[in-house]
């Protein structure tokens, strides 16, 4: 099922597709005859295994992926504190806009910023600057 036509979507959304994306895009490519959803989860529970470069992934939150072998969390913390650089804050639209992912995996990246980056009060919204700590809502920690 998967080949070279895998990793350039891959590359293409940050390393990182939600599983129910790679179902689609397969069986949109095959046009007839399509794949189940069972078929594709069992496959890509292969990946790693088979060395792919690709693996299955399950967030807390339940929420599935295909992610590169190479992905590195501390890369994507980098990127989100780059872009906490240039705003005030960022939250998960945001996030999916700059990068080019699906929201549910934009969420997921900011669950890896420290605890104190995000309040809690503000509904996912990231509220701490590199430099300076916002004062945008003011009673949760950190802000």
């Amino acid at each position: 099922m998967c080949d070279a036509r895998c990793s350039a979507p891959l590359e293409h959304h940050g390393d990182m597709l939600l599983l129910t994306d790679i179902y689609c895009m397969y069986n949109r490519a095959r046009g007839t005859d399509l794949v189940s959803p069972d078929d594709v989860l069992a496959a890509c529970r292969e990946l790693e295994r088979l060395r792919l470069g690709m693996k299955l992934r399950r967030f807390n939150t339940g929420v599935l992926v295909v992610q590169s072998s190479n992905h590195n969390p501390d890369a994507v913390v980098a990127r989100l504190l780059r872009l906490l650089q240039t705003r005030a804050f960022i939250d998960g639209t945001f996030v999916a806009t700059a990068w080019k992912v699906s929201l549910p995996v934009a969420q997921e990246h900011l669950q890896v910023l420290p605890p104190l980056a995000c309040c809690g009060a503000c509904g996912g919204v990231v509220c701490l600057a590199v430099t300076r700590l916002t004062t945008m809502h003011g009673d949760g920690p950190g802000c």
